[in-house]
């Protein structure tokens, strides 16, 4: 099948008519050679191509000039092809009125050849019809055109038509430009809402956070609340426990410095008082380091207590009578007349006994259950003091 658009046109056509040398087929070969005789009349009409509107243009100006000459012609038909196309219905009705008459006498026929023979002629009726409904959209078509000559100048209306055209695109360019130039606010004010939802979005979970962190707050409150009679209590007891033992303690200290004070010599309390020095990193009391050869000069020089003035010395019944000073075990911070804080070291008994195990030279000196008692965790404690014996 030839498409229309390729004859007549600007590309070079060709065209091969098949025909059938058998006699059933001589219609058919026939309206073949026909059609290729008249294809054959056809010309090629090259034109320089043009813009799309310029070429409907041109081509409703023909079609109104056609029309125009139909109109004044008394509206006769365009040109021959009405003419024409009449004269090519006539010849295929009395071609099929031919075949009528070659079928009635060709009744002998194959069965399969008048098969073949009516397809034949369906085809050729088929093709009759197909003619007609041409010829009325060709009628249609003119009808239609016949509706712009009544509008006159159509190359002028093109024209405004044009303006317009181009008003519309200036407006349209306008307008997308504006549309841009809203976008681009849109998009700005997106972007805005955005940060300012982000921002709300992270002062709601500070204020999130700082509800929690205040109701934390007022539960350790209420808790504080409940447990501050508790407290109250345990810190009034404290209070009252302390005074007790700082009474206590005070009690301690005037027995001790009463005790140092009448029954050890002046001299052997500074003594003791210079054997300690007070650490200040360890807050403690520490006994110095002496030389062996210094305290035993120092024992050596030691002279007989001697009785109060006035007041006999104590006989072995005062001493028997003499009461013994049973303390609880708690600690106790020893203060020297004018000394502070713990006394530390060893025993003085101790001190001497070491002292003479390099030099015992027929002297013997004891000093019995007399003992200043001192380390890291604990003061003068429970014991005893009892006057010292001298032996040598």
């Amino acid at each position: 099948m030839i498409l229309r658009d390729s004859l007549g046109g600007n590309a070079r056509t060709m065209m091969i008519a098949a025909i059938g040398p058998a006699d059933y087929n001589f219609m058919e070969t026939m309206s073949t050679l026909r059609y290729a005789e008249r294809a054959k009349k056809i010309e090629n009409k090259p034109k320089v191509n043009m813009d799309p509107k310029d070429a409907l243009l041109m081509k409703y100006q023909e079609e109104l000039a056609a029309l125009q000459a139909q109109l004044n012609g008394g509206g006769g038909p365009i040109g021959g092809q009405a003419k024409s196309d009449e004269e090519r219905l006539k010849e295929m009705e009395d071609q099929l009125a031919k075949q009528r008459k070659q079928l009635e006498n060709a009744s002998k026929m194959a069965k399969e050849e008048r098969v073949k023979l009516e397809k034949a002629l369906q085809q050729q009726k088929a093709a009759i019809d197909s003619e007609k409904e041409k010829r009325s959209k060709y009628e249609e078509r003119l009808k239609e055109l016949s509706k712009y000559a009544v509008i006159g100048d159509l190359k002028k209306q093109t024209e405004q038509n044009e303006a317009q055209i181009r008003e519309y695109k200036e407006r349209l360019k306008q307008r997308e430009s504006k549309a841009k130039k809203l976008q681009k606010e849109i998009e700005e004010r997106q972007k805005r809402r955005e940060t300012v939802i982000e921002k709300c979005d992270n002062i709601q979970a500070e204020v999130e956070q700082v509800n929690n962190m205040f109701k934390s707050k007022v539960e350790q409150y209420q808790n504080l609340k409940l447990k501050m009679p508790e407290v109250q209590k345990t810190i009034q007891a404290d209070r009252e426990n302390m005074a007790s033992n700082i009474d206590f303690l005070n009690r301690q200290i005037e027995l001790y410095t009463k005790i140092i004070d009448n029954f050890i010599p002046e001299k052997e309390v500074e003594n003791i008082r210079n054997s300690f020095v007070y650490n200040e990193s360890k807050n403690q009391w520490s006994k110095k380091e002496m030389d062996k050869r210094e305290l035993v000069s120092k024992v050596t020089k030691l002279e007989r207590p001697k009785s109060a003035y006035g007041v006999q010395r104590p006989s072995a019944s005062a001493k028997d009578d003499m009461p013994t000073i049973q303390l609880s075990p708690k600690a106790v911070k020893s203060r020297l007349k004018t000394g502070s804080t713990q006394v530390q070291g060893m025993s003085v008994e101790e001190a001497v006994n070491k002292a003479f195990q390099d030099k015992a030279e027929n002297f013997t000196y004891t000093v019995n259950k007399s003992k200043v008692e001192s380390d890291s965790d604990s003061e003068f404690g429970e014991g005893e003091f009892i006057e010292d014996d001298f032996v040598q």
